[in-house]
């Protein structure tokens, strides 16, 4: 028990530095990005600008503006908005972080459940094999185009933007799951196979089991470490991962805003967004990594 606690004591301490790490090479990241909140397509005048970058405090030194953001954040205020300054970063996460986690997790949860049945049923199923082949080279970016013009304009099915019913859901989910569902498929399914050639499945046979039994008793069993580490790892993926989804259905959550900070500038809310995400996907796989060495204790993820 001892031991445990100080790994994950370890683990905590690690989730820290490296969210200090993120939150460095973000900033300096944002400083070296070409022009500025207040360059854009309408030309300011010179004495405006200068008003605007003493305002936002852009005309102080580098350090200067680094240690400003860091204290701010250490003390969990996030600042406001750059570009609508009535709007605080903590207003934004809390209106928009729970659409993209509810996209994230329903789109997992489908993917986790399906590959499930997949590999299980269709464990012997060449057809199965090719298709997930195919499916997990194919780029969401081309899959969700398609999906879109088939079911939304050829066949008008399924409305193609926003949340505005459970039928709206259903593409964005499909296009965020498609190729986890493959992935997860594939990882299953070799697993299966791996574990029924087996002595400790031979001797099961010898004893008389027959398959159906023997797959659900122990061969599954003895096959879902690998699966359950590639879950996880698909599920950090997704809950941070919809940046594509939501731009391409307009969906107001936290992957379009994330895109449209760093295209206007808004260095607070790149910052505070980039903060926020790399502490909840490194808290995540924390826990993740804990499940899975509880399910099979000689897994060493900590």
């Amino acid at each position: 028990m001892g031991r445990n606690l100080k790994k994950i004591f370890a683990r905590l301490l690690q989730i820290l530095v490296s969210v200090w790490l993120l939150f460095s090479v973000t900033f300096l990241l944002l400083q070296i990005f070409p022009g500025s909140p207040f360059h854009d397509e309408v030309s300011l005048h010179p004495m405006v600008q200068e008003r605007l970058q003493s305002q936002y405090g852009l005309g102080a030194s580098l350090s200067e503006r680094y240690l400003r953001f860091l204290k701010a954040s250490v003390s969990g205020d996030l600042g406001m908005s750059w570009q609508e300054p009535n709007v605080t970063v903590r207003t934004v996460l809390q209106q928009k972080a729970g659409l993209s986690f509810y996209l994230g997790a329903s789109a997992f949860f489908v993917a986790f459940v399906m590959a499930f049945l997949f590999s299980v049923i269709f464990m012997r199923s060449p057809f199965l094999d090719g298709l997930t082949l195919v499916m997990i080279s194919v780029p969401s970016l081309l899959i969700g185009p398609f999906l879109i013009w088939f079911f939304g304009f050829y066949f008008d099915l399924l409305p193609v933007a926003l949340l505005e019913s459970p039928k709206h859901w259903i593409l964005p989910i499909v296009v965020l799951m498609l190729r986890p569902l493959f992935q997860l498929t594939r990882v299953l399914k070799i697993s299966l196979q791996k574990s029924e050639r087996s002595p400790f499945a031979q001797t099961g046979r010898a004893l008389g089991q027959t398959d159906l039994r023997l797959r659900w008793r122990w061969i599954l069993k003895a096959s879902l470490t690998p699966f359950l580490s590639q879950a996880s790892l698909i599920l950090v993926s997704l809950i941070s991962g919809s940046f594509l989804v939501e731009s391409l259905f307009a969906i107001p959550g936290l992957g379009a805003q994330f895109v449209d900070s760093v295209l206007n500038r808004d260095y607070p809310m790149v910052l505070g967004l980039a903060v926020f995400y790399g502490t909840i996907l490194m808290v995540v796989q924390m826990i993740l990594d804990l499940i899975l060495t509880w399910t099979d204790p000689r897994v060493e993820t900590l």
